[in-house]
């Protein structure tokens, strides 16, 4: 990946870190351009570049490189759930509609796979409807996701999961979707949407 950066105006250190780890620095004068290659890492995650002189840091670039892998799917519904709480219900599902084929495949009987299902649940959920009849049919198809978190959870403890493993997952799930259905409606969050495919 070659990356290119404005005109520096005193020197200062590039470094460029993917998913909290460092995998390049390197030090330009004052009046220079930076530019230079950088390998990533096999996988999904996110990557900061910052400047750094003296004790000041400072980020002048971030984006989000998502590949066909649970961390990748991770990130997927991470994004989906800040688009559904900005009440952009179909940007969310179309987040979870990516993720959910990825973790079928990679992770089926897991809890990010219950996450998934139940996030595109409360998409169906949360959505306003105009007209009654609407309003029922995204019940139930809301419904219908929320039965196929609840089927993972089963598969988990019937795969021999620990049961204070499951209950737990349970829980978290079932909080969230308690917590979204009473106060969110809840307020709105900033997307910073640099998502992007290598």
């Amino acid at each position: 990946m070659f990356v290119k950066l404005g005109l520096l105006k005193k020197a200062a250190t590039v470094v460029v870190a993917y998913n909290e780890k460092e995998i390049f620095s390197q030090t330009f004068f004052s009046g220079a351009h930076p530019a230079f290659k950088i390998d990533l890492p096999p996988e999904s995650g996110k990557m900061q570049i910052h400047l750094v002189s003296g004790e000041e840091k400072t980020l002048v670039k971030e984006s989000d490189h998502i590949l066909d892998d649970v961390k990748g799917a991770q990130m997927l519904v991470e994004e989906a759930a800040n688009r559904r709480r900005n009440r952009k219900f179909e940007a969310a599902r179309s987040k979870l509609r990516r993720a959910g084929p990825l973790l079928e495949r990679l992770a089926p009987d897991s809890e990010d796979m219950a996450n998934t299902y139940m996030e595109m649940a409360l998409t169906y959920m949360l959505q306003p409807q105009k007209r009654p009849d609407k309003n029922a049919r995204e019940a139930q198809e809301g419904m219908g996701w929320y039965q196929k978190s609840v089927d993972v959870i089963d598969r988990m403890h019937a795969a021999g999961q620990p049961r204070e493993e499951v209950l737990t997952i349970s829980a978290r799930l079932l909080g969230r979707v308690t917590g979204s259905l009473m106060f969110g409606r809840e307020g709105t969050t900033h997307v910073h949407d640099h998502n992007c495919r290598h």
